[in-house]
């Protein structure tokens, strides 16, 4: 729910947590910002502090590399905090917390970017 406690603090915007949850939250909240096969490094230009982060899991809490094969598809999202900076709730570190992104796509594959606030 780290979602839901960032706009409210920052933005005093309370998101009901059917909205926020996935896959409602992909589907409905906000507008795409990135939505590309190949998230990159360089996709963080077109971000802005708040932006949500949706990604795939592909390593397990004790960083091991998950296959294809058990490849779990869940839906993770984040905020991006602008400065290379990810805020998140995470079973890596088993709370919220702040992540560069050179750590974020070690454990999650970012596939887009969505905006809530212009």
């Amino acid at each position: 729910m780290a979602i839901q406690y960032y706009f409210y603090k920052v933005h005093d915007l309370y998101l009901k947590p059917k909205l926020v949850l996935n896959p409602k939250g992909y589907e409905k909240l906000g507008k795409f910002i990135v939505r590309e096969k190949e998230f990159t490094k360089d996709s963080l230009t077109k971000l802005k502090e708040g932006d949500i982060i949706y990604a795939d899991r592909i390593r397990d809490k004790e960083d091991i590399e998950l296959s294809k094969k058990d490849w779990v598809v869940r839906l993770h999202s984040a905020i991006y905090l602008g400065n290379n900076k990810i805020w998140h709730s995470n079973i890596v570190s088993k709370k919220s917390d702040y992540w560069s992104f050179d750590k974020f796509i070690k454990y999650y594959k970012p596939i887009a970017a969505k905006r809530v606030i212009e």
